[in-house]
């Protein structure tokens, strides 16, 4: 009898170790667990910053490129004012030019 109750008493504290081997190594990984959800959800903020920077450089370009447009139509027409003014010119100068030879 005195075997069968060292035999319970021992494999009762083999169990009891047992679980609180594993209760230990549980809470550890809940710990890690905890650690790698904080982890993503940084990286999710993160992510979404990065986006936002990268939709607000979006639009920035998008506005230069715009205004570049517009500087080149108004600078191909004050190109074109200044050849067409400097044709008139030309012209009345060489009317001039005509009308002191008379």
């Amino acid at each position: 009898m005195w075997c069968k109750k060292w035999s319970v008493s021992v494999l009762s504290s083999d169990l009891t170790a047992k679980l609180s081997s594993m209760e230990s190594t549980s809470t550890a990984k809940e710990r890690e667990l905890v650690g790698l959800r904080e982890e993503v959800a940084t990286a999710k903020d993160e992510a979404a910053r990065q986006r936002q920077e990268a939709d607000r450089i979006s639009a920035k370009a998008a506005q230069t490129e715009a205004r570049l447009t517009d500087l080149q139509a108004d600078f191909e027409c004050q190109r074109h004012n200044g050849e067409a003014t400097r044709a008139n010119l030309e012209k009345k100068l060489k009317e001039q030019v005509a009308l002191r030879l008379k």
